[in-house]
């Protein structure tokens, strides 16, 4: 609920999205992209307003290489330790 409005799902549409990312790359994964999602929608962002399934599949790729580099930071700050 980060939005604080109840999403309008289309649920074969946005359930068969979800399902085969979850499929590709684990629903932890997922969960942790959908963060990202949300955290980047925060600002003045071109997809603040369009929160849906479908904008967020089509960021995956974009999504998956910042949580790469946020784990790279994370794992040199461990290394440094």
């Amino acid at each position: 609920d980060k939005t604080g409005e109840r999403y309008h799902a289309s649920f074969a549409k946005d359930g068969a999205i979800l399902k085969n990312l979850v499929k590709e790359y684990g629903t932890q994964k997922v969960l942790d992209l959908m963060d990202i999602f949300f955290e980047q929608a925060q600002g003045e962002t071109w997809h603040a307003d369009k929160l849906t399934v479908g904008v967020f599949q089509t960021q995956v790729n974009k999504l998956l290489i910042h949580l790469s580099k946020e784990r790279e930071k994370k794992d040199a700050r461990v290394e440094k330790r």
